[in-house]
């Protein structure tokens, strides 16, 4: 059976329904995804954040032979790009786009302060520091991007 295209009015526009029910347009998206499975989902990202802090800050050291291998600067930029992005889709708040580079920041300079016994984790190295500097810098790119990119702009008025 092929759809239906319903009338479109002044209250309801045009949607295409197979016998009767409504089309997947009609479906709002908060319908689709409740605010409990957004706020798991956003937990989700939050959590990933951190696991990608941990793991990138022990990829610093990283080298193959005595040549360093900067793995963890690439993963940071583009994890940090990606992730407040993620975050700001899932929740549709862009605010949300800051959770997941302050967690990353967070871990990061746990990890690069040395502990009693003299561990630490992000040296001071060249590769350490462009680590550091690399994720913060793609980090508030990307949640300041996805905040400008999903803010309604303001139409300037003219006068006539």
């Amino acid at each position: 059976m092929p759809p239906e295209r319903t009338a479109a009015g002044p209250d309801r526009p045009a949607t295409t329904a197979v016998g009767g029910w409504p089309g997947v347009d009609d479906v709002p998206r908060t319908r689709l995804f409740p605010r409990t499975v957004r706020g798991l989902l956003i937990l989700v990202v939050a959590l990933l954040a951190i696991e990608l802090a941990v793991v990138e800050a022990f990829l610093v050291p990283l080298r193959i032979g005595t040549v360093p291998l900067p793995v963890c600067v690439l993963l940071a930029m583009v994890g940090n790009v990606a992730l407040p992005r993620l975050a700001a889709s899932l929740s549709r708040q862009p605010a949300v786009a800051v959770v997941p580079p302050v967690l990353w920041l967070v871990v990061v300079l746990l990890l690069s302060a040395p502990r009693a016994e003299g561990d630490l984790v992000v040296p001071g190295t060249l590769t350490g520091l462009a680590f550091l500097f690399g994720g913060c810098v793609a980090g508030a790119y990307g949640a300041v991007s996805t905040i400008a990119r999903r803010r309604p702009r303001s139409r300037p008025t003219t006068r006539g």
